[in-house]
Order: C-alpha cells, then structure tokens, then sequence
C-alpha cells in the first residue's frame, strides 16, 4: 500500500494506480479538504465517498481517513473495514 501526501493529511492508495489517477485522487481529496466538494454519503451512513471516474473511488471514513480504491475492490472494503 502506498501513502499520497496530501495538503492536511494522507490519502492511502490500496492498488498499483496509473499516475493520473493518482494525481486526480489527490486534486479532488485537497478540493475537499479546503471545503470545496461535498461527496455522497454511504448507504449505511459510515463513510463518504469521492468519484474520481466510473473505475476509481476515494472513500472517507468517519475518522476522516482517505483510501483510493479500484471499482473491483470498493464493495468488499467498505463491508470489511466500515461496520
């Protein structure tokens, strides 16, 4: 897993993503972190997510940890790891 700096924090990247993506994540996270963007809510309310495209997603948790993940790995982190 590789960690992105962010301007307040750190973004986690849990796969092997192309650098635009990555630059993307990071743009639309510091957007966010500056008040900019409003994300979608979960359906079970324990977290926010960010959609950088239809493939990628940053998902928030409620202690405002930021994770990039591929469409494929999305469902199953969110049931293991947002309870």
């Amino acid at each position: 897993m590789k960690k992105v700096q962010l301007h307040k924090g750190v973004m986690k990247v849990h796969y092997n993503a192309p650098q635009r993506i990555i630059d993307r994540a990071i743009e639309l996270a510091n957007q966010y972190l500056a008040g900019g963007l409003t994300p979608r809510k979960l359906s079970n309310k324990k977290g926010l997510v960010l959609d950088i495209d239809p493939d990628n997603r940053i998902v928030i948790d409620n202690t405002g940890k930021m994770n990039l993940l591929q469409h494929q790995q999305y469902n199953t982190w969110i049931t293991r790891n947002l309870k």
